[in-house]
């Protein structure tokens, strides 16, 4: 058996789905069982750092399509969220109700175009009569999700007329349906648009189905990069979806709403009842296991997944390929453990460091030394993991202050400082202490840094969010860097 032959995967799971697709579909590791969960139960929003596998679950769902699952993904990473309030119904009612009224337009008509295409559904006039309607005027299936978005923008002239007459178009009750107003009054237009919205979702909420239509979103980092009315888009996004799924369980619809969502820009969002959708409705996808035997963690047992498929047969590949235990400066520790301390306790950090390692084994059969690891090790510091924390501040941080902080971590010559120490540093460069103390909040959510406490038995141990996704920064404690960016910035 030959380490350097095993194929632990690639850097994200579209470029995985694409390269190596048997892999993708053999080789993951679901211990939680969130695949099922997004499925078949209340779980709607799936919150996790970088590298969690979130956008692993939207493809493994988009690519387990059956004869009764039409799965939709919407990757919003190139959303047009600058003009997404003027596009939408905009008029009087302010974004505040704009904004979520689009969201819920969009979502029913990509699942009403779904459910049209749907051989499993039950006969509904109405249903028919609505698509009809709509197909009338000028909308039809989307291509991409975005398409929804430019057929109501294009389409909104036919519902800005004189007269808002429902019946003419879908056939269904003028005196519930039909609204006079003023040319000029966005007002009572904008009663005639949430009155249209109503109506599409009691059509859909009556219209059954022996299959499951999931609509998934994913991408949603992208929001980082806009201005507020991304983040406020995204916001109203996750509140929509939470309550439409509610009205979907309780009619018992086949429709579902899915949200992946990095922890981070959730806990950044102002979402109206966050805490009790978190609580109620959302998955945390940890990976972080204490377990006494770390050969049956999660992440070995995901690495030994894919090294069986490989392999072609059982395999430990700590206990076939690595010493027991590596010596470092003098200190000995398990193999496995030692490696990750260099990761986040993410699945791609794990699977990257072993890639690294790979590079430097020899074909020639035999244990992989210490100066082997400690290669592989180095280039995953240098050229993955630095890089890693540069792309999850982006949003968070400015180019420049990108440049000067990573800057000061590489003079600090330390891998522990005190925050005066960080502050002076970078007052120095033109940061005030604020905006300084905003990088180190978002250092440590990325987990580049995290704080040292006095524990019970004296020992000084780190505290990250990698470990815990409920630590929060402590300015007041010593800063620790992350060990996976020792070697890149020459701590060691």
């Amino acid at each position: 058996m030959n380490f350097a032959s095993i194929r632990f995967g690639e850097h994200s799971a579209e470029i995985e789905v694409a390269e190596d697709p048997e892999l993708f579909e053999h080789g993951y590791y679901d211990h939680a069982g969130w695949v099922n969960g997004a499925l078949h139960n209340r779980m709607f929003l799936f919150l996790g750092t970088k590298g969690t596998g979130k956008s692993t679950i939207a493809q493994k769902i988009l690519l387990g399509r059956s004869f009764d699952c039409f799965p939709q993904l919407t990757d919003l990473s190139e959303f047009p969220f600058s003009n997404f309030y003027t596009a939408a119904f905009q008029g009087g009612t302010g974004r505040e109700r704009t904004i979520p009224d689009s969201w819920v337009w969009l979502i029913l008509l990509s699942f009403l175009f779904s459910l049209e295409k749907d051989p499993g559904r039950l006969a509904n006039d109405q249903f028919d009569a609505l698509i009809a309607g709509l197909r009338k005027v000028g909308f039809g299936p989307p291509e991409r999700f975005d398409d929804l978005l430019i057929q109501t923008r294009d389409r909104k002239s036919v519902f800005s007329g004189p007269s808002f007459d429902l019946e003419s178009i879908f056939g269904v009750e003028a005196s519930v349906t039909t609204f006079s107003y003023e040319r000029q009054s966005s007002a009572k237009k904008d009663i005639a648009i949430h009155r249209l919205v109503s109506y599409a979702k009691s059509v859909l909420l009556n219209q059954q189905s022996g299959s499951k239509h999931i609509l998934m979103f994913d991408g949603l980092d992208r929001a980082l990069l806009g201005d507020a009315t991304a983040l406020q888009s995204i916001a109203a996004l996750i509140s929509t979806a939470s309550a439409l799924n509610q009205e979907f369980r309780r009619q018992c619809s086949p429709c579902k709403v899915l949200v992946f969502c990095r922890t981070e820009l959730f806990e950044k969002l102002d979402v109206y009842n966050a805490n009790s959708i978190r609580q109620t409705y959302a998955l945390e996808l940890a990976w972080y296991d204490n377990r006494r035997n770390v050969r049956t963690s999660h992440l070995v047992r995901l690495a030994n997944l894919r090294a069986e498929l490989s392999l072609g047969g059982n395999v430990d590949i700590f206990k076939e390929f690595f010493e027991e235990e590596v010596g470092i400066s003098g200190k000995y520790r398990l193999t496995a453990i030692w490696i990750l301390f260099h990761t986040r306790n993410t699945p791609r950090d794990f699977l990257r460091a072993l890639t690294y390692i790979q590079r430097y084994t020899r074909d020639l059969g035999g244990k992989i030394s210490a100066k082997e690891l400690i290669a592989g090790l180095t280039d995953y510091s240098r050229e993955y993991f630095v890089n890693e924390i540069r792309d999850e501040l982006r949003g968070y941080i400015s180019a420049e202050n990108m440049q000067h902080t990573m800057q000061v971590l590489i003079n600090m010559r330390s891998n522990k400082f005190e925050t005066d120490q960080f502050l002076d540093a970078m007052k120095n460069l033109g940061a005030n202490g604020d905006l300084s103390m905003e990088i180190l909040r978002a250092l440590f959510a990325c987990s580049a840094i995290g704080n040292l406490f006095r524990a019970g038995d004296g020992e000084m141990r780190p505290v990250s969010k990698h470990y815990s996704h409920t630590a929060r920064f402590d300015p007041a404690a010593t800063i620790i860097v992350h060990r996976g960016l020792w070697k890149a910035f020459n701590y060691v």
